[in-house]
């Protein structure tokens, strides 16, 4: 019996030790060890000492061993990697066939794409060399994004060959840019995406420094050679859809030997965001909007909150929310846009200027906002005025009313493509209607015109219903008439052909459109209802008509962009929806109306479907709207056919 109980603790210990492999086994007491017999293993005293009366103690403890299950599932994880790459590589060869994207220069320029590792605190010195990322790009210096997966077969060879090839010291084997990038993102894939989480097998991953007045936590990356790869192409492609970040700036703070965690976090969320755009780097993706939100929530749980006034979390959050709307999951879109809007208020954003005592109204312990240039000045003022965009589309899509209304006094952005410098004054949103005449306005500011135009008419619609007549037409005709001052006068070069190229206008002005075909809409629900005259509803199918053949123009003009335009107009697929599927139900309810030519409307709705299917992802498309489109498409073909038909035969 008593040799039973001396047995239990031993087999528990075996079977703690086996379910975790963390666990450290115990050791016989000095004692026992020395008189070579068993022991208990029971706190001090053992059994055998407390019989015997001498001091019982321990004075070691087992070293780790990896558990067999680690091992297992290191082994499972590494074949998964392989399996991911092997798929890599045949997704390299189908888009080396289709020849489908169109080629982007991206300029590398002097990276320095030596691993790096810097310690997590500021006060710590680094245990090796560190070697920051030069972020300036040489003219010269030129990179097909195309070409970036033959490195990555390149890189794939490089890694399963390294065993077995080698260079002799006295041979200097020829630098190429293509071998720097192969062998950088061969490293990434082993680093930091099939390293173990297990102690026992000691990979050692790369850090970059976040080192911040409240944390002093450290985020493995990958090369920054990719980063600036990504960093190169949001400006050349999304900058123009969301222009909000001082180039000069962020290249300056990203190159400083310890870069905030403010700066990091944008830094992710500009690389989740281009991640997403490239199919080639689509395992890249989750990676950075992790490491981006773990970075974010870090500066939100700051005691001080210090890192709430800083811009570079407001601009993280912006880039965030376009890669989020890009999403199935509308639901996280909005509430990382609430977050947003709630954190412009309180940096006081939607204000003229900021309140001195902001800090102390929200129990931060310095002041939120203290801009020091008119450079950041507006930036600011542009990350409000992307919230006040992305704000009303959200709510379009939820049919609720916005956030921001449109008695915002905050001057427009500046006519500058990168926020650097704004010497020119700008007028305020209310301000604008009253020019008499063509303002110089960027594509930017007169999206968020056309952004107020829209909260009026949807207050307007809000109250159509249980104002007065009168009240009704009033306010109608006042939106007709801004409508037509900006599309004539205060936005026309923007509009028709003086949009060009700029893919921005080209959305501006389908917008626009849909704006008006909406308003004129109401109009035939009120003549309906009121039982008003007939010509009234004979103006307003008119504008509708006339409004869908311009989107139609619009559309055509957007799809015979090039190159880095024409993915710019395609990253513009969530502010496409809403005037393409406007346009496609106007062509349906002329159809219904059977219109005596329905020639124009058929010719409509295959433009129009075209342009769903090439531009925009299906699960943003209203469900069945394609089919139908399609199924109008082909019968009024048959109906075509039929009466050509008949008119032969008489």
């Amino acid at each position: 019996m008593e040799e039973g109980a001396l047995t239990t603790p031993a087999t528990s210990t075996t079977q703690n030790t086996t379910s975790s492999s963390s666990s450290l086994r115990r050791l016989a007491c000095d004692a026992c060890r020395a008189r070579k017999v068993r022991c208990d293993r029971q706190d001090p005293p053992c059994s055998r000492c407390a019989k015997v009366g001498v001091t019982c103690r321990y004075s070691s403890r087992s070293k780790p061993t990896p558990s067999k299950m680690d091992l297992s599932r290191f082994l499972v994880t590494l074949n998964n990697r392989l399996k991911q790459a092997e798929a890599q590589l045949a997704t390299t060869r189908l888009m080396q066939q289709r020849n489908r994207q169109p080629s982007y220069a991206m300029p590398w320029g002097d990276v320095d794409i030596t691993p790096q590792i810097v310690n997590s605190s500021p006060n710590s010195s680094p245990t090796r060399e560190m070697t920051p990322p030069h972020l300036a790009s040489g003219p010269g210096s030129t990179y097909d994004l195309q070409k970036m997966e033959v490195m990555h077969d390149k890189g794939m060879v490089q890694q399963n060959v390294s065993d077995t090839t080698s260079t002799a010291p006295t041979e200097a084997p020829e630098f190429s840019p293509f071998d720097a990038f192969a062998t950088s993102l061969s490293a990434d894939i082993m680093m930091s995406q099939a390293m173990p989480e297990n102690p026992p097998f000691e990979f050692e991953p790369m850090f970059f420094d976040i080192s911040s007045s409240s944390t002093s936590q450290s985020v493995p990356t990958v090369s920054a050679t990719i980063l600036q790869g990504l960093y190169d192409r949001y400006f050349e492609v999304f900058h123009p859809i969301i222009p909000i970040i001082n180039r000069t700036r962020f290249q300056h703070e990203m190159s400083q030997p310890s870069p905030s965690v403010e700066v990091q976090a944008l830094s992710y969320a500009i690389g989740t965001l281009t991640a997403f755009s490239v199919p080639e780097l689509h395992y890249y993706v989750d990676h950075y909007y992790e490491q981006a939100r773990n970075l974010m929530d870090i500066c939100e749980r700051q005691d001080s909150g210090d890192s709430l006034s800083n811009i570079n979390i407001m601009q993280a959050y912006v880039i965030l929310t376009l890669y989020e709307l890009k999403q199935p999951n509308f639901a996280r879109a909005w509430l990382t846009l609430g977050r947003a809007i709630r954190l412009s208020k309180m940096m006081g954003l939607d204000t003229v200027e900021t309140d001195s005592s902001m800090g102390t109204q929200w129990g931060l312990r310095k002041q939120l906002i203290h801009p020091i240039s008119s450079a950041d000045q507006e930036e600011r003022r542009r990350v409000f005025w992307s919230l006040f965009i992305f704000d009303s589309f959200a709510s379009l899509r939820v049919s609720g009313g916005p956030a921001f209304d449109g008695d915002v006094n905050v001057q427009l952005p500046s006519l500058s493509d990168y926020p650097d410098y704004s010497n020119e004054r700008m007028p305020g949103l209310q301000q604008v209607f009253d020019l008499t005449e063509t303002a110089p306005i960027s594509s930017f500011a007169a999206n968020a015109i056309m952004i107020c135009l829209y909260q009026r008419y949807y207050s307007h619609i809000q109250s159509a219903y249980s104002e007065a007549s009168h009240a009704f037409w009033e306010t109608h005709y006042a939106i007709d008439k801004s409508l037509n001052h900006c599309r004539t006068t205060l936005l026309a070069q923007h509009m028709n052909g003086n949009s060009g190229e700029n893919p921005t206008s080209i959305a501006l002005r389908m917008n626009l459109n849909a704006l008006k075909i909406n308003l004129h809409e109401t109009v035939l629900i009120k003549v309906e209802k009121d039982q008003l005259p007939v010509n009234l509803a004979t103006d307003a199918v008119a504008q509708c008509v006339c409004a869908v053949t311009d989107i139609v123009q619009a559309v055509q003009l957007g799809m015979r962009l090039t190159g880095n335009k024409l993915e710019t107009f395609r990253h513009l697929d969530r502010f496409l929806v809403w005037p393409i599927t406007t346009s496609i139900q106007v062509c349906f309810r002329m159809l219904y109306n059977g219109e005596d030519d329905a020639t124009p409307y058929i010719n409509s709705l295959r433009i129009l479907s075209n342009a769903m299917k090439d531009l925009i992802d299906p699960e943003h498309i209203a469900p069945g709207l394609l089919e139908k489109a399609e199924a109008r498409v082909a019968e009024a073909a048959r109906s075509t056919r039929k009466k050509r038909t008949v008119d032969d035969e008489l």
